[in-house]
């Protein structure tokens, strides 16, 4: 049984409305309770992408005991800006998600503890976890990158110095492969670049330069696949098959967990043939295919997903300036959202510098990192790229990831991270609307207004301004 009545207060009060507060036992204390809390997300070295140099931070877990508070810490490791113990759910049991807004950026060591009666029962920590840059790799073999073999035969790859510089460690070539839950790694020298890339190649070293640039951890998603054109990118996307069904996962599986700033395409080394025996329609079809690949990523992960497009042409010596000026057309194309690469031709020109007369090797890894941070360290770039947000409404399921409606509605508190309608999903912190149990909160400046229905609340605090119209009202419930 339960019994609802019209509120009737001055909303302009910044203090809670009325609060049913729990009052647990506590049976017993000590260190061994403490690892009865677990965090799940974010995973050990997640880096959430930065958006006006913040980003929210999802944190999700369980606890097997009932805790008033929720409190989470961040400690710079480096860059960034420490906060002290904040609440950000309360009176939970078992499974929560909540959510840490407007992390600046930086790298930290996160603490979670839950409260009792204001004694600390319950604690874990995520011991590296970060805001900065995420980056998407796509194309062919100088961006896939390769192991020692007969093609890679005198391969020093370089792993990255800075700890800020980061990947999830595997490597597949099975289309079938169901990726795994994240496990993030710093770049060694000899570590995949998942989901397909081989060995650090230059990203460990284009991940130290734009950690100690911009001061910001980094991480790096490498979907590249060795000896394909532009056309079998474009097919693959047309029927979801491989090379594109691997860019497609990585958006599923990872993207949208960490956002992305933009997608970074090298290709061009296998559409020279094409260039020398049929233009100018070669450009026509490069042109049009690379297009129907931007088009296909920007619907499958986000419409505002940035690409920059490398020119390459050269294989076996040979360089094409019709197809390099085609692909500088290509990212050139006015209100594109797509942003002009390096020119990797000249880094060693001859056949005799790469192995075996395609791919770059030793002091070419350096040259080609630092010829793709010159080319997003641009204010061009930096200013008019659209970094994609994380996606905010997931959980970990099955060892996995999972998103979408199908998700429970939030645990705990539920409080507005903008300024809306009530029934706008998108200005509460758990993506989803309050439930009556919510303990729900109009945060501080914040101006919530409640229309053409009826709201029923159990616990609110109203730190900002609501307001009605067309009828609604809002009534507070006992049960």
């Amino acid at each position: 049984m339960f019994r609802c009545d019209l509120l009737k207060y001055n909303f302009i009060m910044r203090t809670p409305l009325f609060n049913i507060s729990f009052i647990s036992t506590l049976v017993f204390l000590g260190h061994f309770a403490f690892s009865q809390i677990t965090i799940n997300m974010p995973v050990e070295r997640s880096v959430f992408q930065r958006v006006n140099n913040k980003a929210n931070i999802q944190i999700g877990g369980s606890t097997s005991i009932f805790i008033n508070q929720l409190q989470v810490k961040l400690s710079v490791l480096n860059g960034g800006i420490s906060t002290d113990w904040t609440t950000i759910n309360s009176n939970i049991f078992g499974e929560f998600r909540c959510q840490l807004p407007d992390v600046e950026a930086g790298w930290y060591k996160l603490e979670m503890r839950g409260l009792a009666g204001g004694v600390q029962i319950a604690y874990d920590e995520v011991e590296r976890v970060g805001v900065g840059e995420v980056f998407i790799i796509a194309g062919q073999s100088n961006a896939q990158g390769g192991r020692n073999n007969a093609g890679y035969e005198t391969q020093i790859y370089y792993g990255a110095q800075d700890d800020r510089v980061n990947c999830i460690n595997f490597s597949t070539n099975d289309p079938n492969y169901i990726y795994p839950f994240p496990n993030i790694s710093k770049i060694a020298a000899e570590t995949d670049i998942a989901p397909k890339g081989e060995a650090s190649w230059c990203w460990a070293l284009l991940g130290d330069i734009i950690a100690q640039e911009w001061n910001v951890p980094v991480i790096f998603f490498n979907a590249a696949i060795g000896a394909t054109t532009v056309q079998t990118w474009s097919d693959g996307a047309n029927n979801n098959y491989e090379p594109y069904i691997d860019l497609k996962k990585t958006f599923e599986y990872y993207a949208k967990i960490y956002g992305a700033r933009a997608l970074l395409w090298h290709q061009g080394e296998s559409d020279i043939i094409d260039f020398t025996i049929n233009m100018p329609q070669s450009c026509i079809n490069y042109s049009n295919n690379l297009t129907n690949v931007i088009n296909k990523s920007r619907a499958d992960f986000n419409p505002n997903l940035s690409w920059v497009i490398s020119k390459v042409s050269m294989i076996a010596g040979y360089t094409d300036g019709n197809l390099v000026n085609c692909q500088e057309t290509a990212a050139l194309m006015p209100n594109s959202n797509r942003f002009l690469g390096p020119y990797t031709d000249p880094i060693q020109p001859l056949a005799s510098d790469r192995d075996d007369s395609v791919h770059f090797r030793g002091t070419g890894f350096i040259e080609l990192a630092e010829a793709w941070f010159n080319s997003i360290n641009t204010p061009n770039f930096i200013n008019n790229s659209t970094p994609i947000s994380p996606t905010f409404n997931l959980k970990v399921e099955n060892n996995q990831f999972v998103f979408g409606n199908s998700l429970p509605p939030c645990s705990g508190v539920n409080y507005t991270v903008s300024s809306g309608n009530w029934n706008d999903p998108t200005i509460w912190s758990c993506g989803v609307l309050p439930i009556t149990l919510n303990e729900i909160i109009v945060s501080e400046g914040h101006n919530v207004t409640i229309s053409n229905t009826t709201i029923y609340v159990k616990n609110l605090t109203l730190n900002g301004n609501l307001s009605f119209e067309n009828g609604g009202n809002i009534l507070a419930c006992e049960y």
